[in-house]
């Protein structure tokens, strides 16, 4: 059934936290004291990214409380208008009054008008309903018509705008436009285990419930593009009942009748089909080719790595990688969701891509953007003139980057057969002079440790990944207290070893 874009509650259920409207909060005193009262301590999960006409860029992430989910749970929205080099942080803030309401899962879209959306997830816990049915959850919007506006025009027109609840659901990614000129939106069910497909053909004033799928062991996060055929091809995030951590955590899922029916989920994909049990990113660039963003690892969050395709899907020959880090949370065991996470993106009118992620929510605390092109993705490094590498939109924590290493060190090392590891770890330096953000000459000390090497037996190793045989590396591990971070791996070492 359609469901009015203004549609108000139903009857006896307008003062539910379900259907009241939360605040969206301009203003810097009553931002600075949400912040202050709800915390922010933590950050990421969901986080999204845009770009105006005019080249402004939109991101956003949530926060609040001691985790997700935590009650207290509140959407963050920046800006920047200088490519991403400074952003406005916050530049809105998204919270609702009940003290039971959280808002979780922002993310931000220009639509084919131009106009920018701010959407949330709000979640209210139903007495009487254990798990977590879909009816718990609501996909909330703000429109605003006008995003290239003045920064005090544009805060105003945020204030002033009208929340909204579309549809029962989780939304976390994009709407597509169809080559009929419909919108579509696929979002989560979690109550029926699966994918429901809605439909505008107003442009956002009214959504219709047009098809889905369910799977037993859940489905997440959906995505959906059009192949040049006509078919629509969603791959999702699957459910964690289903082992996916081992079994590759994507599936995928076919429509010939613009999303009314589907062909059962596959799992198990061919590489580069897999994911962690995390957000993929999946769709089609200007040029007609196909990106896939995923976590390129059998488990940990780590190696976010772009994929291109030319030929539809079949084959993937290209990849860039965005960032191999595996987070201190992985290190020292503390949180699972530590390592580079939920990518988004945008492509420009130029060609160049603008893609988002979060990396280590409760230690690094940060938000990064790169920005590449094709070009890029072929080369496998970022090659082009126009080319970032992990622009900071937001961080928390103190750390600081790399950016120098003056100290001299080998470009690689070799571990031959037999060859005592502890031996060539002990022949590097235990102290490093540094350059970091902040243009500071340093000298950190620490000690070398191997990465992605397991041991075969006494004195023989092997690469722990085997898309990468005969490959390793060797990281500098600072003693603590902790202060600089190797983001940018120039205290990376590549180890060659000869089994």
């Amino acid at each position: 059934a359609a469901a009015p874009l203004w549609a108000a509650a139903p009857a006896g259920q307008e003062d539910s936290p379900l259907y009241r409207a939360p605040e969206v909060l301009v203003d810097k005193a009553a931002m600075d004291e949400l912040m202050h009262s709800a915390g922010r301590t933590w950050q990421g999960a969901s986080p999204c990214i845009e770009r105006t006409k005019n080249g402004r860029l939109f991101a956003c992430l949530f926060s609040g409380g001691d985790n997700e989910p935590d009650t207290r749970n509140y959407a963050v929205y920046m800006m920047s208008d200088d490519e991403g080099k400074t952003w406005i942080d916050p530049l809105a803030l998204v919270d609702h009054p009940d003290e039971k309401t959280r808002i979780t899962d922002p993310s931000v879209w220009i639509d084919p008008l131009g106009r920018l959306w701010f959407y949330w997830n709000q979640h209210y816990p139903v007495k009487g309903i254990k798990g977590w049915p879909h009816h718990r959850y609501g996909i909330w919007a703000i429109r605003i018509d006008n995003p290239d506006a003045p920064l005090p025009e544009l805060r105003k027109q945020i204030a002033t705008a009208k929340p909204v609840r579309q549809f029962d659901g989780v939304r976390i990614n994009k709407p597509i436009i169809l080559s009929t000129g419909e919108w579509l939106q696929p979002l989560s069910h979690v109550q029926h285990r699966g994918m429901h497909i809605i439909v505008s053909t107003d442009q956002g004033n009214t959504w219709t419930l047009r098809g889905g799928i369910v799977h037993p062991g859940g489905i997440l996060e959906p995505m959906v593009l059009e192949k040049k055929d006509g078919t629509l091809w969603a791959l999702v995030r699957l459910g964690s009942t289903q082992n996916n951590v081992d079994d590759g955590g994507v599936g995928q899922s076919f429509s010939t009748d613009r999303g009314k029916t589907w062909s059962p989920i596959e799992d198990h994909l061919p590489h580069p089909l897999i994911g962690v049990h995390s957000r993929l990113y999946f769709g089609r660039l200007n040029s007609g080719a196909l990106i896939f963003v995923t976590n390129d690892s059998n488990r940990l969050r780590r190696n976010l790595t772009a994929f291109l395709s030319e030929d539809e899907g079949k084959t993937w020959p290209y990849s860039l990688m965005l960032d191999a880090r595996d987070g201190l949370g992985a290190i020292d065991g503390s949180k699972y969701m530590s390592g580079p996470s939920y990518p988004d993106l945008v492509q420009a009118p130029d060609g160049r891509i603008f893609l988002g992620w979060d990396f280590g929510r409760y230690n690094e605390k940060e938000m990064r953007l790169s920005i590449f092109t094709e070009e890029d993705i072929k080369a496998g490094s970022f090659v082009s003139p126009q080319a970032r590498d992990k622009l900071i939109i937001s961080r928390l924590s103190d750390y600081l980057d790399i950016r120098e290493v003056k100290t001299t060190l080998p470009k690689t090392l070799v571990l031959k057969s037999g060859e005592e590891l502890e031996k060539l770890l002990s022949s590097l330096p235990t102290q490093v002079a540094i350059v970091d953000e902040k243009g500071r000459s340093l000298k950190l000390s620490g000690k070398w440790e191997a990465k992605a090497l397991v041991p075969n037996s006494p004195g023989q190793y092997r690469p722990v990944n085997p898309l990468r045989p005969g490959k390793a590396v060797i990281d500098f591990m600072q003693d603590a207290p902790l202060t600089h971070l190797d983001t940018f791996h120039k205290l990376r070492i590549p180890l060659e070893v000869q089994e």
